[in-house]
């Protein structure tokens, strides 16, 4: 059985997490904790196998936990063709709390991150302040904020 994200709720409220470790998405972990005390929550894990029990933190760690069942059932050589196609890494190390948010600031054409400088090339700036950049048939749009 498989929840992911805050999809832990869902099984611990079924009483079928009791005794077990668990994780759920950073922001919902206390919460999660205080409710079922029977449940021991990890904040931290991207995702945990707990043998018949998997549970996943957010988003992308719905996918890494995806890619960690097909690894287990069809090998690693599967779940890496799978993570290409889906043009994410087969495996992710760390925990959550690289991934809780960072402010990005503007200054002119590129943005600033703590810890990261990171130069944005735009293809067009538009009088509303949104710029767009195509990148194959990705369309990126980010909203300036000043």
């Amino acid at each position: 059985m498989i929840a992911f994200c805050t999809g832990t709720f869902l099984l611990t409220a079924a009483g079928l997490l009791d005794g077990r470790l668990v994780t759920t998405h950073w922001a919902w972990a206390a919460e999660l904790a205080a409710r079922y005390p029977r449940v021991q929550v990890d904040p931290q894990r991207l995702y945990i196998d707990e043998c018949q029990i998997l549970t996943s933190a957010g988003t992308a760690a719905a996918i890494d936990l995806s890619l960690h069942v097909v690894r287990q059932d069809y090998g690693a050589e599967i779940a890496a063709a799978v993570a290409r196609r889906m043009v994410v890494p087969p495996h992710r190390e760390g925990g959550q709390a690289q991934y809780i948010e960072t402010p990005l600031l503007w200054t002119s054409n590129a943005l600033w991150c703590p810890g990261q400088y990171m130069k944005i090339l735009y293809a067009e700036l538009v009088p509303t302040g949104r710029w767009h950049r195509d990148v194959g048939r990705v369309r990126l749009d980010m909203h300036r904020t000043e």
